[in-house]
């Protein structure tokens, strides 16, 4: 009866644990920025790649489904931080759900996003003007969804080149839909 008993609360740690994980790869917290790096045969950046919840390289498979531009102006000053999806033809990734004041404001918004119609939102080929407190909408060229909230954008001279960083929190739907759980 006791090993019987142990065996139950074992199998249903090991589920919990394996929730975990699955929960894991469909939300987080990451950082990008747009440095360049070289290796043997080309240049590449590190962007975000929802499906696998990683950094990935620009040069290699799978592509992110987010990068990040500096744009410069007169001087190399740094005009405007943006988002560059996946080089898909005809895909629109990114929609700007909402800019607010505050982060909590932004956070509360990017919780209360349980479901949306993709119909009702403005899709563009870039995610322009990246900024502290926006929540973004982005799909995948294979239609699959994602919610970002961003909660810090750098902006600065490295090394004498103009550098930018975005940290964000996401959460992934891999099956399709428009619908987060969470």
């Amino acid at each position: 009866m006791m090993n019987r008993i142990s065996l139950i609360i074992l199998s249903g740690l090991l589920t919990l644990v394996s929730c975990k994980k699955d929960d894991d790869k469909r939300r987080g917290e990451n950082v990008i920025d747009n440095r360049l790096y070289q290796s043997e045969l080309s240049f590449y950046a590190l962007g975000f790649h929802f499906a696998t919840a990683s950094l990935t390289r620009t040069d290699g498979s799978p592509f992110p489904d987010i990068t990040l531009i500096a744009e410069t102006g007169a001087g190399g000053v740094i005009t405007s931080v943006v988002f560059n999806g996946p080089p898909a033809l005809n895909t629109s990734p990114f929609s700007l759900y909402g800019d607010y004041q505050i982060e909590s404001e932004a956070i509360t918004a990017f919780n209360s996003i349980l479901t949306f119609e993709a119909s009702d939102f403005i899709w563009t080929e870039l995610g322009r003007q990246v900024a502290a407190n926006q929540v973004w909408l982005y799909r995948s060229p294979d239609s699959h969804y994602a919610k970002l909230v961003i909660l810090d954008v750098i902006t600065e001279e490295r090394d004498g080149l103009p550098y930018a960083e975005c940290r964000f929190r996401w959460v992934y739907q891999p099956d399709g839909t428009s619908n987060f759980p969470y």
